[in-house]
């Protein structure tokens, strides 16, 4: 391989990992059966900047609640806490 080539892929690869972050999404589910808060929760997911694109006009917590959504088979109640890994 080139000297040209491998600049470019190294430099693809830094831009992917850069634009890739981890988080752990903390939440509280609902409670099938009378609603409100039930146990504590957690998922960790890798976000990408599509995901952020996605939802630029709602990077509050309805944001991350969606994610941990599709991650698990209950109702989210609420999000506590996102952190970055």
């Amino acid at each position: 391989m080139k000297l040209e080539g491998l600049k470019k892929l190294i430099k693809e690869e830094l831009k992917r990992t850069l634009n890739e972050v981890t988080v752990k999404i903390n939440y509280i589910t609902e409670d099938p059966e009378e609603g409100g808060p039930d146990i504590d929760g957690f998922t960790t997911k890798q976000i990408d900047q599509a995901d952020f694109d996605k939802h630029k006009n709602n990077l509050n917590s309805n944001f991350w609640k969606e994610i941990a959504e599709k991650d698990t088979d209950e109702r989210i109640y609420k999000v506590t806490e996102v952190t970055k890994l």
